[in-house]
Order: structure tokens, then C-alpha cells, then sequence
């Protein structure tokens, strides 16, 4: 059997370049009972997760593609399950 963590053993990680927008963000993601959420931008999330095991990943569009896709791929070696939202502020 896979090992089960408690919510307290997980992070959610809000991505982003703009502070302002990233704590918005996660003030509304607590607000929702959540696990921790921890602002960070792209260069140093690794560094914020730190030894916990993330539960979800919020990514925006102030990443470039190449960066993203970085992020993504290293965080499918962490766990190919972990879900990824991507943000835009486009309304197309």
C-alpha cells in the first residue's frame, strides 16, 4: 500500500512572479480550509516546499512556457498525481 499523509504533511504552493496577485490567491485558498499555502516564485519553489510533499501547484502566466514546463516536469518527478493549476488573467 502507498503511504498516506495527513494534510499537515502537505503544501500548496502558489507560483508566481507578483506577490500582490500570489497572496490574493492564497488568502483564498485558506479561506477554503486548506492545507498551508505558501507564495513563492519560480526560482525558489523548491526551496519552499522544502521536505513537505506538495498537494497542489498553482502556476500563472507571469512564468514563461519554458520555465512552466520546467516546474511541471520536475514536479511530475515528485509525484506524477499532484495537481497543477495554471492562471491567466486573458479572458480568452
Amino acid at each position: 500500500m502507498g503511504e498516506t499523509l495527513s494534510t499537515a504533511d502537505r503544501v500548496i504552493l502558489v507560483i508566481d512572479e507578483r506577490t500582490d496577485r500570489a497572496s490574493a490567491l492564497k488568502e483564498m485558498i485558506e479561506f477554503m480550509d486548506a492545507p498551508e499555502v505558501r507564495v513563492t516564485n519560480p526560482s525558489e519553489w523548491r526551496v519552499s516546499l522544502g521536505a513537505q510533499r506538495p498537494a497542489a501547484i498553482f502556476l500563472t502566466e507571469t512564468i514563461s512556457e519554458s520555465h512552466a514546463d520546467t516546474i511541471v516536469s520536475e514536479l511530475g518527478e515528485i509525484d506524477p498525481n499532484i495537481p497543477i493549476v495554471m492562471l491567466s488573467d486573458d479572458g480568452d
